[in-house]
């Protein structure tokens, strides 16, 4: 049995070529098909391999969850493929898989009304994933399973309909994809460590700051039903440039954000990100490392950021009693300040709360027991102290 799996997770690149925005487009983002790389820190993709090389960074496989394009700007669709793969060969990756955005399909009819997906079935033999019969099936059943030595991914195309603009106000899973999936995986006889899904759609509502919510996918619940019955560790999904991190049930459902886009950003305070995520074996825990951009300081580790640095999931338990343990724990140690490495180790849980769970978790020890970590949760706490009274 594999000790863990390592995702690295891009989303929602919305490059495109200057003359886009000369053309009516809108500056809302970093990556252009036609920026040089000097200064690295302005050019998002040369910033993270940069930071890959600096911190040897590496990953079984790179998922991009959709939207490598601004509304189907060819040019951006080429280019952004093309910097996906320097990253995949830059972090060592076994496998880069994407799926569909409703930004990289030509529902706006810009090109040939005919064939909106003419462009990205052409774009290169390796997209969205590098196996011909992984590709047959995505595009005949909108879906494929790609399977690795240790490892399943669903990976789902939620823009199947996406053929004109009306049709691109919904998305959705059909009852025929879920018998689809269902029967494929009823007959899957040989069981793995790893079972990730992937999609560019939400499954469940994401609120919007000042609108509705409208594009969350038709069948969502019922295709995560269908997942945590075949034991599925994680769901992860692109589109909403709000990362976010909660659970369906028992299904942990991560919302990767944007690499590159700042569209929408500005009204939730949300940064640009880019994840590492590592999973245990057969069981719906992991830690996530989150990176942030910023067009001064490329790729960093920001303490404060809008989505925790550093957080994970899987601990379903009771927040108050884990709080118990860890003041349990300190008491029992007889001093007024430790490093918390001790603590993580005898309470391993820590790794593995949601980021709602982690600020509950400092209020219940600041409040019930006047211990405070420092810095705090959601951060990577250094010290465990009696607070002050």
């Amino acid at each position: 049995m594999e000790e863990s799996l390592s995702l690295a997770i891009i989303s929602d690149l919305h490059c495109k070529h200057s003359s886009f925005d000369k053309n009516g487009g809108v500056r809302n983002t970093y990556l252009y098909s036609d920026m040089i790389r000097d200064p690295i820190c302005r050019h998002p993709i040369a910033a993270l391999l940069k930071l890959i090389d600096t911190e040897e960074i590496k990953s079984d496989i790179l998922i991009c969850p959709g939207d490598i394009a601004e509304r189907m700007d060819i040019q951006g669709l080429i280019t952004g493929w093309s910097l996906l793969e320097e990253v995949h060969a830059m972090l060592q990756s076994d496998r880069l898989i994407a799926t569909l955005g409703n930004h990289d399909v030509d529902s706006r009819n810009l090109y040939d009304p005919n064939l909106p997906f003419k462009c990205v079935k052409s774009l290169k033999s390796n997209y969205p994933m590098e196996n011909p019969n992984e590709q047959t099936e995505f595009w005949a059943e909108n879906f494929c399973i790609i399977e690795g030595p240790n490892y399943r991914v669903i990976v789902i195309n939620s823009v199947h309909n996406h053929t004109d603009i009306e049709k691109a106000k919904e998305t959705l899973v059909t009852d025929k994809m879920l018998q689809e999936i269902k029967a494929r995986l009823d007959h899957i006889d040989e069981t793995k460590d790893f079972n990730i899904a992937v999609c560019h759609h939400h499954p469940i509502q994401h609120a919007n700051v000042d609108y509705k919510d409208s594009d969350v996918l038709d069948k969502g619940d019922l295709l995560l039903d269908l997942l945590e019955e075949y034991d599925f560790q994680l769901f992860i999904h692109g589109h909403k440039h709000d990362p976010r991190l909660r659970y369906y049930n028992s299904l942990p459902i991560l919302c990767s954000g944007s690499f590159s886009s700042w569209m929408n950003l500005s009204d939730t305070g949300a940064q640009n990100v880019f994840h590492i995520v590592e999973l245990k074996p057969k069981e719906s825990e992991g830690s996530i490392t989150s990176f942030v951009y910023s067009p001064k300081k490329g790729w960093r580790l920001d303490l404060n950021s809008y989505f925790p640095s550093h957080t994970g999931f899987g601990f379903r338990g009771n927040v108050e009693k884990l709080a118990d343990d860890c003041a349990a724990w300190f008491l029992s140690k007889r001093r007024r300040l430790m490093f918390t490495d001790a603590l993580f180790k005898a309470v391993p849980e820590l790794n593995h709360l949601i980021p709602t769970d982690q600020i509950r978790l400092n209020q219940i020890l600041s409040d019930k027991h006047a211990i405070g970590l420092e810095p705090p949760l959601p951060d990577k706490p250094k010290t465990i102290s009696k607070l002050v009274t």
